[in-house]
């Protein structure tokens, strides 16, 4: 459901560069290495949703920069989620070499925690269990947008930084089949049935999962099935943010469909995400990058290129 509203990869690689410190069309066009068209459209389609807004700057009516709704702060869990896991299993992504906890002065990984008892959440700890909005039905999808090219720009300037991860995320049917395989769905046939995916989908996405080293292929009872990886395990934090966000602003009346529960304490899953050196809840002002000297230089030939071109 929060997948539905937050739209597709495009979308993610946005808020990706949003909570990163993009403002400007222009800075998202070159980041993202979305066409102008698709990029308008996701960021009309962003505050449509609440999560972006459209701030005036300068004189002009027709100038304007996208800043994050509160809706669209509230991220900021899945963002450090998905920033631990690419550290950890994304290899070579790009990503800045620290992040610092200015309030500890430490740097941090950011770690998920239960709010009730402080003990870390993991698949093996949670029981799934229907929720009151279990019979709602989930919103109509423009399934036009499954239809556009996902091919990036061949760029300097376009960042890749989270880019396995969401590709995972910002594919309906990728998401669809992760959301399975925590619920304890193996089997080939299974996943099928679980995500309503065309056998030609399923397979091509599943062979992308085992490419990017999220599931491995297995042998069950004499069919062929899939185990999650421990890369793939390790996506299960990122989940848990999102479903929190989708309690919040993307459940219907009657509540989510459905309830996760920590089995370490019997209350209801509410997860924090906190400073691995301090334990305290990561503030996103509180936070600052720390970038290699390696990282440096491309960033300070990336200056120079604007500033030859005037941008």
């Amino acid at each position: 459901m929060a997948l539905q509203m937050l739209g597709d990869r495009w979308s993610l690689l946005i808020l990706r560069d949003a909570f990163l410190g993009a403002r400007r069309f222009s800075d998202f066009y070159r980041l993202t290495g979305a066409p102008s068209g698709t990029l308008a459209a996701r960021l009309k389609t962003l505050v449509q949703q609440g999560v972006m807004y459209r701030n005036p700057v300068g004189t002009r009516h027709d100038q304007f920069e996208y800043r994050l709704t509160g809706r669209g702060l509230n991220l900021a869990d899945f963002a450090l989620c998905i920033w631990t896991w690419e550290h950890k299993w994304g290899g070579d992504s790009g990503l800045p070499a620290g992040l610092e906890h200015l309030s500890c002065g430490k740097l941090t990984t950011p770690t998920t925690v239960c709010r009730h008892c402080r003990k870390g959440v993991a698949v093996e700890n949670v029981q799934v269990e229907s929720g009151p909005g279990i019979a709602a039905r989930l919103p109509g999808r423009d399934v036009s947008r499954l239809r556009e090219s996902n091919r990036l720009r061949v760029g300097p300037d376009v960042s890749r930084m989270f880019h396995r991860v969401i590709d995972v995320f910002g594919d309906r049917w990728s998401s669809r089949l992760l959301a399975a395989f925590f619920m304890g769905v193996r089997r080939f046939a299974d996943l099928g049935a679980a995500t309503g995916a065309a056998t030609n989908i399923l397979s091509a996405r599943l062979r992308r999962l085992v490419r990017f080293s999220i599931v491995v292929r297995s042998s069950i009872g004499g069919e062929w099935g899939y185990d999650l990886t421990p890369a793939g395990l390790d996506l299960f934090h990122a989940v848990l943010a999102v479903h929190k966000w989708s309690d919040r602003w993307a459940a219907g009346p009657s509540g989510s469909p459905l309830a996760l529960r920590h089995v370490t304490c019997g209350e209801l899953v509410d997860t924090s995400v906190v400073c691995s050196s301090c334990a305290d809840p990561l503030e996103l002002h509180e936070l600052e990058l720390r970038v290699s000297r390696e990282q440096r230089r491309p960033e300070k030939k990336a200056k120079a290129r604007r500033r030859a071109v005037g941008t």
